[in-house]
């Protein structure tokens, strides 16, 4: 999971939470009670989107869905992901990263 991917699930917990909270003081087709529902259904599709969306590595071509195997058994993952373009770098190809993206964790 990438870190945007984890911040989107984030806020979605945040919507849920404080959507749950709210119920019982907000009128239901009040501003406050549409605003709330819609972030939480736009970090949902975000989330949705993310996670199905099949990446392909820059360095060795692995996927989303076909990850490289790791010496521990575990598979890589995501050092950076660029969800239009669908390319990422994964943690076996750090080499691989654009110059600037480095720190990028994403």
């Amino acid at each position: 999971m990438t870190h945007d991917t984890s911040q989107h699930i984030e806020h979605l917990i945040w919507h849920i939470n404080l959507l749950s909270r709210s119920l019982p003081t907000i009128q239901p087709n009040s501003a406050q009670a549409h605003t709330l529902v819609a972030g939480a259904e736009r970090n949902l599709v975000m989330v949705s989107e993310m996670l199905i969306a099949d990446i392909t590595c820059l360095g060795c071509g692995c996927t989303s869905h076909s990850q490289c195997a790791t010496k521990d058994g575990w598979g890589c993952y995501w050092l950076t992901v660029d969800y239009n373009k669908k390319q990422g770098v994964c943690s076996k190809c750090s080499q691989a990263l654009p110059t600037g993206l480095e720190s990028d964790a994403r």
